[in-house]
């Protein structure tokens, strides 16, 4: 995937602003797991997604507030599942584990998503989970889902570090008031917002933040330094762990500018083309959306 690294690392840290069910859709069960794999995608339509999912769609969801922001993801927190199951080929090689909300945030901006947790049985996972991703992308007008891996996943991958910060302290430090106050700090102690971005899950309370391998012992020694201080000024109470592991990632992604009706997804589809459940996964979604504006205006 040749985007230039500028491009990547935005689209990488703009999907980390990016409860679950547990459900087993593969037939791969008895193979063993080669690799831990997310999902990250969020269901609010992109802003240039004009033509797919309408201007005046668009206008009325701009001005939703939090809470309003959180009940849309539960209003469709099934729809991944679904259209992952209709993704799966008969030689799939992938088990769809569980999906979970997190929070995440961008350039100081935080909003709600979702992450559909996944374990990769064979090589044809990866082909399997980049087609699932484009089709959620496709349904949600998203510029753009995230696959994350926890191996190498490819050449046409990209390979980052991802910086896991876990809370783990006598005190919870990492209250819904404190994870941005948390991403406030680092982006004080970086000094800047550039491709900054965070997720946190909350089942295993991880803050984890992405960085090319190149600047991550930068990001590193920032967030170890944050650590430290909040271990000092409350008397040993917090204690946040901090770890690096390589990741690798993909991108699938459309511009909605330049493909209003989505076709950049369909490259990433093994027939190229949108199958006929998956339009009828999109047209629903629109219809949901727009009576829950309704409901809501």
């Amino acid at each position: 995937m040749n985007l230039p690294k500028k491009i990547l690392l935005g689209i990488m840290a703009s999907l980390m602003l990016l409860g679950g069910c547990a459900a087993n859709t593969s037939n791969s069960d008895s193979q063993a797991e080669i690799a831990k794999c997310e999902i990250m995608y969020a269901v609010y339509p992109h802003p240039k997604s004009t033509i797919s999912t309408g201007a005046s769609v668009l206008a009325a969801l701009s001005e939703f507030d939090k809470q309003e922001k959180l009940a849309l993801i539960g209003l469709f927190k099934d729809e991944a599942m679904a259209i992952a199951k209709t993704s799966l080929g008969k030689s799939n090689g992938i088990r769809i584990n569980r999906q979970e909300a997190v929070l995440g945030g961008y350039e100081g901006k935080t909003i709600p998503s979702m992450v559909l947790h996944t374990s990769v049985t064979s090589q044809a996972g990866y082909t399997t989970l980049i087609e699932i991703a484009a089709n959620i992308g496709y349904v949600f007008s998203q510029d753009s889902t995230l696959v994350i891996c926890d191996q190498a996943a490819g050449e046409d991958w990209v390979d980052l570090v991802s910086l896991n910060i876990q809370d783990a302290g006598t005190k919870t430090f990492f209250t819904n008031e404190n994870i941005g106050l948390f991403f406030g700090l680092m982006i004080g102690q970086l000094n800047t917002t550039d491709d900054l971005g965070y997720t946190f899950y909350k089942g295993t309370r991880i803050f984890s933040t992405f960085s090319p391998p190149y600047n991550a012992n930068k990001k590193a020694d920032a967030v170890q330094y944050l650590a430290a201080w909040l271990n000092d000024i409350s008397n040993k109470n917090i204690t946040l762990n901090i770890s690096k592991q390589p990741v690798s990632v993909f991108f699938p992604h459309n511009d909605w500018a330049i493909n209003p009706a989505g076709e950049q997804y369909t490259k990433y589809l093994r027939d190229g083309l949108v199958s006929p459940e998956i339009m009828s996964f999109k047209a629903r979604v629109k219809r949901d959306i727009q009576q829950y504006i309704s409901n809501n205006s």
